[in-house]
């Protein structure tokens, strides 16, 4: 039995699908809508920065599973957190890192970042 016509032309390719979600995606960020949050926001306090803290490390490291903060101090326009973090290697082992990281708090973007093995 054969489709109609109206059935064939309301079809999408998926590259036209893709194309057009990448449209309403960047009008969505555009627009700061469903919780979308820009990049460059200003850091006040000291939970936000350990919140951007973590999204850095797991960024760096997609299988971190604890993040310790030793030391977190606002050191003129930017906020510098020192800790240790944990992440997975292998299925059963982890590994142990220390970190040094700088936070600029006008834009929210990593300055510097230091990582040293742990040594036990």
């Amino acid at each position: 039995m054969p489709l109609s016509k109206n059935y064939e032309n309301s079809k999408k390719t998926p590259i036209q699908t893709d194309h057009t979600h990448a449209k309403w995606r960047l009008r969505q960020q555009e627009l700061g809508v469903r919780g979308l949050k820009d990049k460059t926001e200003e850091i006040s306090n000291l939970s936000e920065a350990e919140d951007k803290a973590k999204e850095f490390m797991e960024t760096k490291h997609p299988k971190t599973t604890r993040v310790f903060f030793k030391r977190t101090f606002r050191y003129g326009d930017s906020w510098v957190m020192q800790g240790e973090f944990w992440f997975r290697r292998a299925y059963f082992f982890t590994a142990r890192r220390l970190f040094k990281l700088q936070i600029e708090a006008e834009t929210g973007e990593v300055k510097s970042y230091e990582e040293t093995f742990h040594s036990r």
